[in-house]
């Protein structure tokens, strides 16, 4: 916890420092080890979660809980390789104990679906970057979005002539679901009735009646809003670390820092007004470092 706080304020610091030089004109925007404070954090937590290690390498505490299936078990660890080291220190950093934790039974670990998933939402990124720019502000605010942990995703919905449309409505956002096999899901919003865009209630509505006077089908096309894979990336990674026995994976360290530091960017490229095309420009480097990083972890167990 206290080493989520010095992260969490030193990621503001960095954002309020980069603004003010933007604003003054009075910094590269090349950025360097001395230019954030993150090469400083690095340090504190290394030394910090190091001294966590010692003691965490010769006892782990038991802690269980019979009602989740999840128990950690008392150890004592004996001898251990530098990279077992390396990895239950990591583990230590996240705030995770280092010993084997028992999934449910039947369970998948969920790192080994949200870490390939973090890693597709990053290159799509990467792949609209053209438009992001343009957007200046509201494209940081999109990446933001997305870094924060919310995943936005435009789904088609198919409705044969005829047919139920299988949902009940308000504001264009579903309140009901009669028919989820055609795959509605509540507070899906519709945005578009058979190519057509929408902004109300009223105009979604003349739309699926001028379909069905016609005897048209209708096809939907409605945007779901949910947790994304990213919101525990750092849990995921550490979990992969302690699991995986490859000796070529990137520093976990580095790969969270450029993690945070994306967020810390993508946060003030979405509020800096005339800064954003400068601190965009940054968090695409931030990203485009970070992609071959996740690339690397998750071809080392697909």
């Amino acid at each position: 916890a206290i080493l989520a706080q010095i992260e969490e304020h030193t990621a503001m610091t960095c954002v309020a420092k980069r603004l003010a030089e933007l604003q003054h004109g009075s910094a590269s925007v090349k950025r360097n080890a001395t230019h954030c404070p993150y090469s400083r954090l690095r340090r504190t937590r290394c030394w910090m979660s190091s001294a966590l290690a010692v003691f965490m390498l010769s006892v782990t505490p038991w802690a269980g809980r019979s009602d989740c299936g999840a128990h950690v078990a008392f150890s004592t660890q004996t001898t251990e390789s530098h990279v077992g080291v390396l990895r239950r220190n990591a583990a230590v950093w996240a705030g995770i104990a280092p010993a084997l934790v028992t999934w449910s039974a039947g369970g998948t670990e969920p790192w080994r679906k949200e870490i390939p998933q973090t890693l597709e939402i990053l290159k799509g990124l990467q792949r609209d970057w053209p438009e992001i720019t343009k957007r200046g502000q509201k494209g940081g605010g999109r990446v933001r979005k997305v870094l924060d942990f919310t995943l936005i995703e435009n789904l088609s919905i198919s409705v044969a002539n005829g047919t139920p449309i299988g949902a009940t409505f308000r504001n264009r956002i579903v309140t009901s679901v009669e028919r989820p096999e055609l795959g509605w899901q509540p507070k899906d919003q519709v945005q578009t009735v058979n190519g057509a865009a929408v902004k109300s209630q009223v105009a979604m509505q003349q739309r699926i009646d001028e379909a069905k006077a016609s005897s048209k089908p209708l096809e939907l096309v409605v945007e779901r809003r949910s947790q994304s894979p990213i919101d525990d990336i750092e849990r995921d990674l550490v979990q992969a670390y302690m699991k995986l026995d490859v000796e070529n994976l990137p520093d976990i360290d580095e790969v969270i820092s450029h993690l945070n530091a994306a967020r810390a960017l993508a946060f003030g490229a979405s509020s800096s007004g005339r800064s954003s095309s400068e601190m965009l420009e940054e968090l695409k480097t931030e990203i485009d470092m970070l992609i071959p990083q996740l690339d690397v972890v998750v071809k080392a167990f697909q």
